[in-house]
């Protein structure tokens, strides 16, 4: 499945790419998804998952990742200026059909939440994997700003060493039956981006920065997803929990899956999200 490139650009100067996969057969009545991708990935992070979901796939090169523009200033990767680019993008989408959806995973998921929180107009559901809602106590949200920094730091002094020690943190490791050659793609992604813009990026849009919206949530009236991996033992718990407080979520758990689910099972991960789809779209 070949990705069509367009670029967004935005009334500042800012431009953002956007890859587009289409199915060989044509997506049908089916309604296209847009997919946000993670810290240091890029629209390509999705380009193993595509062509399973026999639909149209709009992935985004987030905000100083990937073909987008790697903005050096903190400032610029504020949430809320990061909403309103994507708001921007979604409307120009919606307009051109019925609808879409929306998946969001890890750092993806912490926007694909507040963007589906501003009840964007075409928007029919929202997947997130691996992703929070946000750290509810102010005093662990600062003790993440000063890591997300010094993370910053790392990067701005040596991108490939930083990733080299990132990738075998004990969070982001796949079982042995992962597919090598997916996790490698994404890992050779992750160093095709510009370190001042991931360090730009942590600065001022870490975790530590965003207020929690785990309340919020509560009132989503369209269907919503959240999918872990069971050997995530953090996420996993996490959505557990929440699941009783927000009636219009599932939760899904991929056996066998770390953080990355979509790195660690792709084909159960695809076959999950294409049910959560289908089942979402009866009523269009």
């Amino acid at each position: 499945m070949n990705c069509v490139e367009l670029t967004y650009e935005l009334p500042d100067g800012v431009h953002y790419r956007v890859c587009t996969y289409q199915p060989e057969s044509g997506p049908g009545d089916k309604l296209p998804v847009v997919m946000l991708h993670g810290f240091a990935g890029s629209s390509d992070s999705f380009s193993h998952i595509a062509p399973g979901l026999n639909r149209t796939v709009v992935a985004v090169d987030l905000l100083g990742h990937g073909g987008s523009t790697p903005a050096a200033d903190p400032a610029r990767y504020h949430v809320e200026r990061q909403l309103d680019d994507l708001t921007h993008l979604l409307n120009g989408i919606h307009q051109a059909g019925q609808g879409y959806h929306l998946m969001g995973y890890s750092m993806g998921g912490r926007l694909a939440m507040r963007l589906a929180l501003r009840k964007p107009a075409g928007l029919k559901s929202l997947a997130i994997e691996s992703s929070s809602p946000g750290i509810t106590l102010k005093s662990e949200r600062e003790q993440r700003r000063k890591r997300d920094h010094q993370l910053a730091a790392r990067i701005r002094s040596n991108m490939h060493t930083f990733f080299a020690g990132w990738n075998r943190l004990p969070l982001f490791q796949s079982p042995d039956d992962a597919p090598a050659e997916v996790r490698k793609h994404f890992e050779e992604l992750q160093l095709k981006n510009t370190p001042a813009a991931l360090a730009a990026n942590l600065e001022g849009f870490g975790a530590g920065n965003l207020n929690p919206v785990h309340q919020e949530l509560t009132a989503l009236s369209i269907p919503f997803t959240a999918i872990t991996g069971s050997l995530d033992a953090a996420y996993t718990d996490l959505w557990a929990a929440l699941r009783p407080a927000i009636s219009a979520m599932q939760h899904i758990v991929i056996a066998g899956a770390g953080h990355r689910v979509h790195l660690d099972k792709p084909d159960a991960y695809i076959q999950q999200l294409n049910q959560f789809l289908t089942n979402a779209e009866p009523s269009l």
